[in-house]
Formats: structure tokens, sequence, C-alpha cells
């Protein structure tokens, strides 16, 4: 099963692609586009499940911020589903705290920084280095594959 997670942000989106075995996810790619030059159809068409960490809306955004980054999310949710593909989406909380689950962190340690030490360790082959969007994204899709994927070889 082939799994495409997204993270909309205002000036790009981040995206990884794992595959799911029904026991393991394996990182298969990932990186950073810009969400209006990007065409979805030809990486939506090729997965089973797309992913979208959906924005959440805090107290301090600007509207304009939060339609740019609806849009983008939106633009994903359309071509999966004109290409017949499900989507999921999921709150960043919601992935974080079924992935990451109640991680113990210093007083120090974002969430971005707990992101970063043990998503790597629950997806085989994901880079370490890469930005929080493309992480973020790795996490809603490591979610979507354990929600849809028990039974996938």
């Amino acid at each position: 099963m082939l799994v495409l997670g997204v993270d909309p942000g205002q000036t790009n989106l981040g995206y990884a692609i794992l595959r799911w075995d029904g026991r393991q996810a394996e990182w298969v790619d990932g990186g950073r586009a810009l969400p209006s030059e990007t065409n979805w159809v030809e990486p939506v068409s090729q997965v089973d499940l797309v992913v979208i960490e959906w924005p959440s809306v805090g107290p301090r955004q600007a509207a304009e911020a939060i339609l740019e980054t609806r849009s983008a999310a939106e633009r994903v949710a359309t071509t999966a589903e004109l290409c017949n593909v499900p989507v999921l989406k999921v709150g960043p909380a919601e992935w974080r705290k079924a992935v990451l689950g109640r991680t113990r962190r210093t007083a120090d340690e974002t969430i971005d920084a707990i992101t970063a030490r043990i998503l790597p360790r629950l997806i085989r082959g994901m880079p370490t280095k890469l930005v929080s969007h493309v992480r973020d994204a790795a996490g809603a899709a490591l979610l979507g594959c354990r929600k849809h994927g028990r039974n996938a070889a």
C-alpha cells in the first residue's frame, strides 16, 4: 500500500510517500513543493490513500494565510477525489497523539524536535534531515498507514 501524506503551508507544501506492508512503514519519497505550481494528478493517481494534515486555525493567523493554506489542501483533496483515491483529513494534534503518543520531552524540546527525533525510528529509510512540513507529512501518512492499511500486503 502506498500512502501520500501532505502538510500544506503558506509558502510551500510538504509531502511524503510511504510504503506500508501491514506492519512497517518505509520511506519512498518526500520533499517540498509550491502549492500553486504543482500538478498533483500523477503522484495522487499512484497511491492508495492521501492523508492531509488539515490546516488548523490559530488565533494569530491572518485570514489570507488561512485561505492560502486551505486552498492548497483543497487542491490536493479534490485531485485525489477525481482520481478515486480515498482522502483522510487529520489535524496536527490527531496524528501526533496517535503516532508519537505520550512522548517524554525535556523542558526546552519542542514538538518539532520530538517529531524529528522519533519519526525516523518509526519509518524505515526516512532521512533525518528534513524540514518540518515534510516530517509532518510523513507523520500524517504514517497515521493513514496504521488506520487504513492494517491488512495491506
